[in-house]
């Protein structure tokens, strides 16, 4: 059964250095490790990575030159201590700010694509994996 995107959620957080982070909670995290499993992948995480700098690409009104400040990371939780697997990506400090240059824009729309973006790629491939 498809899971509408309604019933996942892209959530923006910050880590105790204050960064920006997306967070995938344990059920959402199972959906996407799920889906990366269909399509051969061992790990969603390279994949999403790759997403979003297309994404920013895309988006750029002008070239990115200083690639450092997208350098994102990723934090897995959970699973090495028994509890159910969840993940943060985060942002390097200045990378939203950056982005918002780069779009012309503020912050704020950059979460707001960023999340509304990968949520619908993310609910796309499940449904497909899941009536494949």
């Amino acid at each position: 059964m498809f899971l509408p995107p309604d019933n996942l959620r892209i959530e923006w957080h910050r880590n105790s250095d204050d960064q920006p982070l997306v967070h995938f909670p344990p059920a959402f995290w199972d959906v996407v490790c799920t889906t990366a499993r269909h399509y051969g992948d061992t790990s969603p995480l390279a994949a999403i990575v790759a997403y979003i700098d297309r994404l920013i690409q895309m988006n750029a009104k002008t070239d990115p030159s200083d690639r450092e400040l997208f350098a994102l990371e990723w934090h897995l939780l959970g699973e090495s201590d028994g509890k159910e697997p969840q993940a943060d990506l985060v942002f390097p400090r200045k990378a939203l700010a950056r982005i918002a240059e780069l779009w012309e824009t503020t912050e704020e729309v950059v979460r707001d694509v960023i999340a509304d973006s990968l949520l619908q790629s993310i609910a796309e491939q499940y449904e497909r994996s899941i009536t494949a």
